[in-house]
């Protein structure tokens, strides 16, 4: 699979500390008005408007107008707006609720919304998986594409993020709270759109291969994922990878042997995080970090203090069960 173009929103800053007092990075709301209606932007939820414009933009770009599917995921959709109408039903006591709340909490608006702006009625699918929900998205697009073959995919992850939301996580032990109160874990939220092509694209970044392993907490899978990698940096020379670690206990734990390795290979990595906080959906905007470095959009020398990467390979696990493996490669 080719990525013939790709965009992300991402947050503003790194730093949690920097953000109003904020438990999460928080995604910047890009300028699209030149994609939308004026009251379109006045009415519409920041992820809404940053998951069409995004979507409408890789369009753009890549100057395609029209496209044969749309197929997005995300972890948990529009929670903020989930939130609001559930307040809402609270207090109106289930009456003179607002449709445009509800309408915009559901998963699919975003597909919805660039199918009706684009006027697509082919295939359309949002899937809805937490963590595996980025496997999930490419599966289904390399299955339309082995069906399809001289089909464009409209692929596209988001993911927002609320107070609430991390409260919930902050209960249920998945934040890593330190006794002085600072955050282990550092949540945050992006959207990142793509445009797939099954014909061979040079100088395109090519989806090599995607791998899911589950029972991540398990030393046998462990082996199995550290196995495949040795084989699959040994076929090529100069390999980077990104990890998807959000702190220095993931690091020193699930990440551990494959750093190990890495080291003693000198074999180069980065973490991708620091940038997009956690979310379900991070390692869309993963993808778009390694297009971006093997098309010398971002310079080598910059992020791995190595020249002539040819090939990364993303790693990004999800909570303790499950990890999934991304490779990908510049098109001769």
């Amino acid at each position: 699979m080719y990525i013939l173009s790709i965009h992300s929103v991402i947050p503003s800053s790194k730093d949690p500390s920097q953000l109003a007092g904020k438990m999460y990075l928080e995604m910047a709301e890009q300028d699209f008005s030149d994609l939308f209606e004026r009251n379109e932007m006045r009415r519409l939820s920041k992820l809404i408007k940053n998951g069409i414009g995004c979507g409408l933009r890789v369009l753009k770009n890549s100057n395609q107008h029209k496209i044969d599917a749309i197929i997005t995921g995300t972890g948990k959709g529009s929670i903020s707006k989930i939130e609001q109408f559930l307040s809402d039903i609270d207090t109106y006591k289930e009456t003179a609720l607002n449709p445009s709340i509800f309408i915009q909490s559901t998963h699919n608006t975003i597909n919805g919304q660039i199918a009706l702006k684009t006027g697509s009625n082919t295939y359309n699918v949002t899937h809805v998986n937490q963590g595996m929900t980025l496997s999930n998205v490419l599966s289904d697009a390399e299955l339309f594409l082995l069906q399809h073959p001289d089909a464009l995919i409209l692929v596209g992850v988001f993911e927002e993020n609320t107070e609430f939301n991390i409260e919930i996580h902050n209960s249920a032990g998945l934040s890593g709270i330190e006794s002085d109160g600072s955050y282990q874990i550092k949540w945050g939220e992006s959207v990142t759109f793509f445009i797939l092509s099954g014909k061979s694209t040079p100088g395109k970044v090519k989806i090599t291969s995607s791998k899911t392993y589950t029972n991540f907490n398990d030393s046998n899978h462990w082996e199995s994922l550290i196995k495949d990698i040795k084989l699959d940096t040994s076929k090529i020379n100069n390999t980077a990878f990104l990890l998807g670690h959000n702190n220095a206990i993931e690091l020193n734990s699930y990440y551990v042997d494959i750093i190990k390795y890495l080291n003693e290979s000198k074999i180069p990595f980065k973490g991708f995080k620091e940038v997009t906080g956690e979310h379900d959906t991070a390692g869309g905007y993963a993808i778009d970090l390694a297009n971006q470095i093997l098309t010398n959009e971002v310079t080598f020398n910059e992020m791995f203090q190595t020249e002539n990467v040819q090939k990364i390979i993303i790693i990004n696990h999800f909570k303790d069960y499950m990890c999934h493996v991304l490779t990908l490669e510049l098109a001769d």
